[in-house]
């Protein structure tokens, strides 16, 4: 495979960086610095891959060997469903916007019933802060749903290189850390069916939709682990 001249520094090297730019297949902006491929159409970049060292490089050259396999060639005609994902985000809106006005009939109706006492003003700073944190949620939580309604479909090597679990105050969350071919590391959500059957070390096609990971493609490799 070509590459950039590389110069070596202790376990480390250094490849050359293109500038970010379009892709002169489709015309989608490069997503990150130092990657080789488009995220969209699959069109090589001119230039090789940021610094590295010697691990992150062998998961780099099995990533890109990905590309050359039967399974990616069918990942790039596979298109994740995300209904589920948009069910869920309807239901949390509708419940978000049910908490709202309930805080608001809250707060109204203790403003009226202390008007013209002294604690009016003291009492109402509860609800009120209540009801800024529900919108900021909302808001936040609308933004992310759009995003997933309608982000490009993006198409990506990647492998898990690290796998750990959030938990909140009534949930958990399981979360991963992909690497893709330019050393970048992202870490996401993982969808609830997912979480069984992803492992560390593992390498696949990552799919996302505006920066959102949907679906998670595993490919066998006989290349490092981990």
């Amino acid at each position: 495979m070509a590459r950039g001249p590389n110069t070596r520094a202790g376990i480390g090297y250094n490849r050359a960086v293109s500038p970010l730019s379009n892709c002169s297949n489709c015309g989608a902006p490069r997503k990150r610095e130092g990657a080789r491929f488009c995220a969209y159409c699959g069109a090589r970049f001119p230039g090789g891959a940021e610094t590295e060292r010697a691990p992150r490089a062998e998961r780099a050259e099995v990533l890109e060997a990905l590309r050359d396999t039967p399974e990616f060639a069918r990942a790039l005609t596979h298109v994740p469903s995300v209904r589920g994902g948009l069910v869920g985000a309807g239901c949390l809106t509708l419940f978000l916007l049910v908490w709202l006005g309930g805080v608001a009939a809250f707060a109204l109706g203790a403003s009226t019933f202390t008007s013209g006492l002294d604690i009016g003003a003291p009492f109402l700073i509860v609800p009120l802060l209540m009801f800024a944190g529900g919108l900021y949620a909302l808001i936040a939580h609308l933004r992310r749903t759009h995003r997933l309604a309608t982000g490009a479909l993006e198409r990506e090597p990647a492998a898990v290189v690290a796998k750990r679990t959030r938990v909140g105050n009534d949930s958990s969350t399981e979360l991963f850390t992909l690497e893709f071919e330019d050393g970048e590391r992202e870490e996401h959500a993982i969808p609830p069916r997912l979480a069984p059957t992803v492992a560390v070390g593992d390498v696949g096609v990552a799919f996302s939709k505006g920066g959102i990971l949907v679906d998670f493609g595993r490919i066998r490799t006989d290349g490092p682990r981990g």
